[in-house]
Parts: structure tokens; C-alpha cells; sequence
């Protein structure tokens, strides 16, 4: 996230949790802290294991738009039962989540934290496809 001034800065940049401190100095100031806790859970679900380039593709897809397990199963043209539980991986590791995982043709979506973090993830993508 880019901040335009200091101003913008101080009125939209709101810690999770304590988790995102705020910039130590001034010269670091438009720069978002990681939480390496994080960076290790996607490091591992999306490059240590061997469905993540399958997770991957779903979030992606539920970034570009929030979607039930069926449309996902349908644009990324994979089995459905593969799709539920990469989508259960993902729950479990608080990056997506669902009013209602019980209902049929409920809605996928990102955490609040992955939203945060989805440029860590796209960097993550991107060094595992360089390897």
C-alpha cells in the first residue's frame, strides 16, 4: 500500500492486532512490515508442499473474485473434491474464509491479513517460478 503523504499515511495505516508495528524510522515509513510468523505459512503451503501451485491458482482466483467452491472448481478446471480440500487447507490457515462452510454455493474470501499480505504472497510466486 502507497501512501501519498504523512497525513494519508497516519489516517489509513492501522496495525492487525498489534502484529504491523509502525515503521521504526521516518525514512521506512511507507514501508509495510511483514510478520516472518506469516511469511513462513505461506512459504510453506505455497512452495514446501506439493498442492501449492493448486492452492495458488485459488487464491488468486478468490482475489479476483470472491467465489463458491463450484466456480472455482469450474475456472480452474479441477476436481471438485480436490478443490474442497485445498479450500479447507486454506481455512485452516486463516488466508480464506466463509459465512458458512456447511452450506453448498457458499462464498469464498480472503482474510483481512492475506489482503494485507497479498503482495508477499505474489513475491513468494514469484521467486518459487524462478527456481
Amino acid at each position: 500500500m502507497k501512501f501519498q503523504n504523512e497525513a494519508d499515511f497516519n489516517e489509513n495505516y492501522v496495525p492487525s492486532r498489534g502484529r504491523y508495528p509502525f515503521p521504526s524510522n521516518k525514512d521506512d515509513k511507507y514501508n509495510i512490515y511483514f510478520d516472518p510468523r506469516f511469511k513462513r505459512i505461506l512459504w510453506f503451503l505455497f512452495a514446501s508442499t506439493r498442492g501449492g501451485s493448486t492452492r495458488a491458482k485459488i487464491m488468486s482466483l478468490i482475489n479476483e473474485m470472491p467465489a463458491n467452491s463450484n466456480q472455482i472448481s469450474t475456472n480452474l478446471n479441477l476436481n471438485y473434491k480436490t478443490v474442497i480440500h485445498h479450500l479447507n487447507v486454506l481455512i485452516k490457515n486463516g488466508l480464506i474464509i466463509t459465512d458458512d462452510r456447511e452450506i453448498y454455493g457458499s462464498t469464498y474470501f480472503l482474510t483481512p491479513l492475506m489482503e494485507q499480505n497479498f503482495q508477499l504472497f505474489e513475491e513468494i510466486l514469484e521467486k518459487v517460478r524462478k527456481a
